[in-house]
């Protein structure tokens, strides 16, 4: 995709090479049982970048993030799932489709707060206005599981350890860690 300026010359966007979003159905009734069947074809046909779509991927990665990408995208086509994840995991941090790719892999593993996890880091390293992608498609999924079952919220997750009894639980924006807690939060 190339967008031109005002003189008609050509300019590189950005996030060209990003791959195109999922496309979701009108209803659904379990947002686990989607994404557990969306996971299981998304691992069977992983939605690989080809050779130069990974190089530009990577112009401002540290040196070795385009070699694990390469690997790691190998090792799920050629259905070593597990080898993927352990190959990409180092650079999920800082890029989104190394932080997509173990997010499938996780959920399709059973690790679905893991994957979540993964899911969230898309939403921080990509641009906001980057318009519809893979990554977006995974970020909002993310999202939509945690919001449809509270118990896959990462901090849900954690805190549920430390609370007991009645407490008071700020900021929750509606959504309660503890149940018997009190929530308290500012709304617009």
């Amino acid at each position: 995709m190339t967008q031109t300026d005002t003189d008609g010359n050509f300019e590189r966007n950005p996030v060209s090479w990003y791959p195109p979003a999922i496309e979701f159905p009108e209803f659904v009734e379990s947002a686990i049982d989607y994404f557990d069947n969306t996971s299981a074809l998304l691992v069977s046909d992983p939605p690989v970048l080809d050779g130069s779509a990974l190089k530009v991927s990577c112009e401002n990665e540290a040196d070795g993030t385009l070699d694990r990408l390469e690997s790691g995208q190998k090792a799920l086509v050629d259905g070593e799932i597990s080898r993927a994840g352990a190959i990409l995991e180092p650079v999920a941090s800082r890029h989104p489709h190394a932080a997509a790719l173990v997010g499938i892999i996780s959920f399709a593993l059973g690790r679905r707060h893991y994957a979540i996890g993964h899911f969230d880091i898309i939403s921080r390293i990509i641009p906001q206005d980057s318009g519809l992608s893979l990554y977006w498609s995974l970020a909002n999924l993310g999202r939509w599981l945690v919001k449809s079952d509270r118990s896959m919220s990462l901090e849900a997750d954690y805190m549920s350890l430390l609370c007991r009894g009645v407490g008071i639980d700020v900021g929750c924006g509606g959504f309660k860690t503890c149940p018997q807690a009190i929530g308290v939060d500012l709304t617009a």
